[in-house]
């Protein structure tokens, strides 16, 4: 039940396939090894984001703490290239799900769930999710990037806002995507 994809994805030029019954494209992320966790650079993009300065020292602090650096190992996995949108939501539960993320409020908006929320559809789809490693690798384009997606807050944000105030569509190629094309 999958079909080729055949246009590579991302700027790190990745195959990609199609689930064809739930038409959900999913990249093929390669394995390889990264340090995971708040790493050095991570911290400095940190400290020179320019915030009340007690704010951002507590939260370093506390980032550092909860999640420090580590090798970490990844196999190669499928990940879809979008998050799960109101228009599949609605399909696998017959229902309103969750809240729509953005400001648009279309079939293609992406959704956040609640635990209780996600039951039903982890049931009905034949896939699981990611692991944090495997988010934490995509998120990092392979291990390439640093956490924090900006220099400055307005960096930051712009970047978030590029991404979520807007409708998925498989057409938008990779056009705010990372790396591995995953949106």
């Amino acid at each position: 039940d999958w079909a080729a994809v055949t246009k590579l994805r991302g700027s790190l030029k990745v195959a990609a396939v199609q689930h064809v019954p739930s038409k959900t494209e999913f990249v093929i992320v390669p394995g390889g090894s990264f340090t995971a966790g708040v790493r050095p650079d991570d911290l400095q993009q940190l400290a020179d984001v320019t915030w009340v300065e007690d704010e951002a020292s507590e939260y370093i602090e506390e980032t550092a703490a909860a999640a420090p650096p580590r090798k970490a190992k990844v196999a190669p996995f499928l990940v879809a290239r979008a998050p799960l949108l109101v228009k599949r939501a609605r399909e696998i539960v017959g229902k309103k799900v969750g809240w729509v993320i953005g400001d648009e409020q279309s079939e293609e908006s992406p959704v956040r769930l609640t635990k209780a929320q996600c039951t039903p559809i982890l049931k009905a789809i034949p896939w699981r999710l990611p692991t944090a490693i495997e988010w934490e690798w995509v998120a990092r384009d392979g291990g390439r990037n640093a956490f924090v997606n900006g220099a400055t807050p307005d960096d930051a944000e712009a970047a978030c806002s590029a991404l979520y105030n807007k409708a998925f569509a498989p057409e938008r190629d990779d056009a705010g995507s990372n790396g591995f094309g995953v949106w």
